[in-house]
């Protein structure tokens, strides 16, 4: 081959993969836009009221879901997002458990009390060392993110307060299934 025609090829191929760069953001902006919309329909934990809050805690107990509640209590208590709660390492978990004090980035030390330590420590049971805290094995972590906002979002119409949900009732939690 000459070298004018390996630079086409080289060229070809460099197009190609910028074709399929431009794809995957564009498919991950979608996500995000998706995500971003999610967010906005449901406010933060610490803004819920303590009768919103025992109710959707009554939801993730009815469905047996320890995982969802430790998110609630820390994002409730100590003014975490889910999503930190969940990038949460054992190591730094069972760090905070014996200290009683969490370290996280942006929030700096943040001192736990009793029923935190207990939350923290049912997982550090069941857990090994080197994994996120409460990301069940064989998970990646955006889909126990997603099983969350679908949980959240399905279940927020039903636990919200009368004068914050106009008119709607409150309505006894349904049947879920995460997402596959």
């Amino acid at each position: 081959m000459v070298p004018e025609e390996l630079l086409a090829q080289a060229l070809l191929v460099a197009q190609r993969t910028l074709d399929e760069q431009a794809a995957k953001l564009e498919t991950l902006e979608a996500e995000n836009r998706k995500l971003m919309n999610e967010l906005r329909r449901v406010p933060p934990v610490d803004t819920w009221s303590e009768s919103e809050f025992n109710r959707m805690l009554a939801c993730a107990l009815d469905h047996n879901r320890e995982d969802f509640i430790t998110v609630l209590f820390l994002s409730r208590r100590l003014g975490l997002t889910y999503l930190e709660c969940f990038a949460l390492e054992t190591e730094t978990a069972k760090k905070a458990y014996e200290e009683k004090v969490l370290t996280i980035r942006g929030h700096g030390e943040i001192p736990l009390d009793c029923l935190l330590r207990q939350r923290l420590r049912r997982h550090l049971v069941l857990d090994d060392p080197g994994r996120r805290l409460l990301i069940p094995d064989r998970r990646w972590m955006s889909q126990t993110v997603e099983a969350f906002q679908a949980f959240v979002t399905l279940y927020w119409p039903r636990v919200q307060d009368k004068s914050r949900s106009a008119g709607r009732t409150n309505m006894p939690c349904l049947t879920w299934a995460p997402p596959v």
